[in-house]
């Protein structure tokens, strides 16, 4: 599994390719956060937070902050 540093340079790729208004995710706090979880696992957290985001978009509400996105997609993987 990847350490926190590998962590780091996966979300930082996957969260470079996101819209706009989720590349600014504190990729720091996510690699602290997410210990045990594979390079796999990293992708599937960046695409729910990316769907959770479109959800929120969808139903008119308010977004919410990047990073808190892919917090609440934390506890989905």
């Amino acid at each position: 599994l990847p350490d926190e540093a590998a962590r780091a340079a996966i979300l930082a790729d996957r969260v470079g390719a996101l819209p706009e208004a989720l590349r600014g995710a504190d990729v720091a706090r996510l690699a602290a956060e997410t210990d045990g979880l594979s390079g796999a696992d990293l992708k599937r957290l960046v695409e729910d937070a990316k769907l959770l985001y479109a959800y929120d978009v969808a139903r008119g509400a308010a977004p919410a902050d990047a990073t808190e996105y892919c917090v609440r997609a934390v506890g989905h993987v």
